[in-house]
């Protein structure tokens, strides 16, 4: 299984993301031509798991005609998704769109979704920035709330790291390109299996 350290700091400021390693070696291996860049970064202290995404994008698209969570469906947008076992019994899921709007909601395997579930209150915050380039999305989730669901067990959380870049935007039939840290080798798109995560291992 893929991993990536995730390294522990004592404070926590905005000079932090210099000195962490990034992924940037996304993948969209249902696609032969170019797609986008994405960066992904995180770290941790003794309350929290910081992550930044860095999305290269000259034509961002956002569902702005509703301020239900399940717009984010039609947006560009960027996605965490948490396991609390390898087979995907419980998994918590995050999508983010540039525009700040969360799409937070609780899955089982295979593609059983409640999008009633949202995250705890107050052990979550997510800051959204665009620009000419692009978007980013960065944030932070409690500790405390990961260990409640299960999902840090032994300083390691089974982890989806994904991105959908929208190409064709047409509310409910918006089109994407799927991007994905870990090849879930597929016929086709889909995120939401075991082959498609991996491992963040805090270090101490």
């Amino acid at each position: 299984m893929k991993k990536y350290r995730v390294a522990k700091i004592n404070k926590f400021d905005n000079r932090t993301w210099q000195k962490i390693d990034r992924i940037d070696s996304f993948i969209s291996p249902w696609l032969e031509s170019y797609f986008p860049k994405t960066n992904f970064q995180a770290c941790h202290d003794e309350q929290n798991l910081y992550f930044k995404f860095e999305a290269i994008d000259n034509d961002i698209k956002i569902n702005q005609a509703s301020t239900d969570k399940m717009a984010v469906n039609d947006s560009d947008r960027v996605e965490l998704f948490f396991s609390a076992d390898q087979d995907l019994k419980n998994y918590y899921c995050l999508e983010m769109a540039p525009c700040g709007k969360v799409m937070d909601f609780e899955a089982s395997y295979p593609k059983n979704m409640n999008f009633h579930w949202s995250w705890p209150k107050g052990q979550i915050s997510i800051h959204t920035e665009m620009n000419d380039g692009g978007y980013v999305v960065h944030g932070w989730v409690s500790l405390s709330s990961l260990e409640k669901l299960n999902v840090l067990i032994d300083n390691q959380i089974m982890t989806g790291i994904f991105r959908a870049n929208c190409i064709k935007y047409n509310p409910g039939h918006s089109e994407f390109e799927w991007i994905s840290w870990v090849n879930p080798n597929t016929e086709k798109p889909d995120f939401h299996r075991p082959s498609a995560f991996g491992l963040l291992c805090l270090q101490s």
